[in-house]
């Protein structure tokens, strides 16, 4: 007789939820006595950083369109998500810090990094700079540093287990990266129809 199927909130196991209630604030608390960044900050960096075309400079470098529909209502933070003000004062506060550049592109240098992406007229970008990346490093620095104490006075069949759990969880992350990848190339190829209706940066800052 076929298994049934788990009810939608039964198929994560609460367990994770608790876990991750207990991280985040952790990781928050981290980002900011390391880096003087909120969670949402960091958060903007390592996608910058992670998902980003390199530009002449050899920067990782988004779309302001892409960022604003990642930070917006319905995108990461649902419906919690910043209107596009909230986000120009969030990217006003990362460039102050000298983290990342605004700038608006022409169209030839626009079609470089980004050929098609995202309709050909939003130019306005957003790149990590190298002290932004140096920041990323800082944080995963002492991140690691406080796995490393907090590994090393667990009990042994602890230990084993998370090593077990990065062996067997490595390919399937791999494999989700690798799956955004995908994803990100074929928008790059045709372009998105969707975004040709979304607002510019109209902060007016860029360089």
């Amino acid at each position: 007789m076929r298994k049934a199927l788990p009810q939608p909130e039964d198929a994560i196991p609460h367990q994770f939820f608790t876990a991750i209630s207990y991280l985040i604030p952790r990781l928050s608390i981290l980002s900011e006595e390391t880096c003087g960044l909120n969670v949402v900050e960091m958060l903007v960096l390592l996608h910058l950083s992670a998902s980003g075309k390199r530009d002449e400079y050899d920067r990782p470098t988004v779309l302001r369109n892409d960022l604003t529909k990642l930070l917006g209502r319905g995108g990461l933070l649902g419906d919690r998500g910043f209107a596009n003000p909230s986000v120009t004062k969030l990217l006003e506060a990362l460039q102050r810090k000298k983290f990342v550049h605004r700038r608006l592109l022409d169209s030839d240098e626009r079609n470089k990094i980004f050929g098609n992406a995202g309709g050909k007229k939003f130019k306005f970008t957003v790149s990590l700079t190298p002290e932004g990346s140096e920041t990323i490093l800082a944080f995963r620095r002492v991140l690691g540093e406080k796995y490393l104490y907090w590994y090393a006075n667990q009990k042994t069949f602890i230990r084993a287990g998370l090593e077990q759990l990065k062996k067997k969880g490595l390919p399937f992350v791999e494999h989700l990266i690798e799956e955004q990848k995908r994803i990100a190339r074929e928008k790059l190829t045709h372009g998105s129809a969707d975004d040709e209706h979304e607002d510019e940066d109209t902060d007016g800052h860029c360089e």
